[in-house]
């Protein structure tokens, strides 16, 4: 596993009082990016106490922008947040959102561990 920094995104000036339905933007920033081919990062979030609002799809959504078909010209296309399992992480420097579904205090942890010739990470 490679060693990385999270942070909150700086697009948001307040960051306490976080109220179920909004969605937080976070930073991720890997060290020693290995950029190869064959190298698939896949941030994850570990569900250890269903205590501590740590189930992903129950008390948050782990979400990653991506790109689809917008429905008025087929040449444009738009940015939409999709709830995952998992986020693959294609740059050292990358974004993903975390949608609040219930109140509560959040103690999510993350795991990114690189593997070698991925087929189906998420």
């Amino acid at each position: 596993m490679r060693p990385f920094v999270l942070s909150k995104n700086n697009e948001r000036l307040t960051w306490n009082n976080i109220q179920v339905g909004e969605t937080l933007k976070l930073d991720i920033k890997i060290q020693n990016f290995d950029s190869s081919a064959d190298v698939i990062y896949v941030l994850k979030p570990i569900t250890s106490d269903a205590t501590k609002h740590q189930q992903n799809k129950i008390d948050y959504n782990f979400q990653q922008e991506v790109q689809i078909a917008s429905q008025n010209s087929s040449k444009d296309s738009i940015l939409v947040k999709k709830t995952q399992d998992s986020i693959i992480i294609k740059k050292s420097s990358s974004s993903f959102f975390v949608a609040i579904l219930k109140p509560g205090n959040f103690k999510t942890r993350l795991i990114l561990p690189n593997n070698t010739n991925c087929e189906k990470c998420d």
